[in-house]
């Protein structure tokens, strides 16, 4: 699983993103999320992680769980 995407928020939280999903250091714990690969990982202003995988995109809002964009 190589290392595939890097991403900072505002408040330093850290999201890595692999071929196997991505990892996100929010709010001082690491949470895990299995999706497809990721290509690519943004956060917004709002403090939403966006996440661009080779089946599409996805975003993370705080606690919930990642979501397909429709």
């Amino acid at each position: 699983e190589g290392l595939r995407a890097l991403a900072f928020d505002a408040a330093l939280g850290l999201a890595v993103g692999d071929e196997a999903g991505v990892s996100w250091l929010h709010a001082g714990r690491w949470s895990r999320a299995q999706l497809p690969a990721v290509t690519d990982l943004a956060f917004d202003r709002a403090g939403r992680l966006w996440i661009g995988t080779t089946s599409g995109l996805h975003f993370w809002s705080g606690d919930a769980r990642p979501q397909r964009r429709p």
